[in-house]
């Protein structure tokens, strides 16, 4: 996997409603370099801990397990996709990133010396 930016999206449409069942989400990581998914899949359990758990599967099998971080992470503004980024990525809460994204604010742009992810969330998205 590229390590530079990466889209991470969900969407409803892409499997057909079934009746009586949970809603089914096709999820999808893209990497702005190479515009082709590097990860899919399609759950019905959209919790920070299952979707946490598939990327850490996929992290672990990417590079014959070397871990590969994007620099940055686009995400829609969904908790359970920016918590289990954060995870993932980051090993770590949104509360830990939002303290130390506020730390990087007040001291300065020292970003790289922490070696984590950037997360964005897209606003366009609802």
């Amino acid at each position: 996997m590229v390590s530079g930016t990466v889209y991470f999206d969900a969407t409803g449409t892409a499997v057909k409603e079934i009746p009586d069942n949970k809603r089914v989400l096709h999820y999808s990581m893209i990497p702005a370099e190479l515009n082709v998914p590097v990860l899919e899949f399609l759950i019905t359990q959209h919790t920070t801990d299952t979707i946490a758990y598939l990327l850490e599967l996929f992290l672990g099998d990417v590079n014959n397990g070397v871990r590969v971080k994007p620099q940055e992470i686009v995400v829609y503004f969904s908790y359970a996709i920016i918590d289990a980024c954060m995870q993932a990525f980051n090993k770590c809460t949104i509360k830990t990133y939002l303290n130390l994204t506020m730390t990087v604010l007040r001291v300065g742009n020292r970003w790289r010396k922490l070696g984590n992810s950037r997360l964005f969330a897209c606003v366009w998205h609802k």
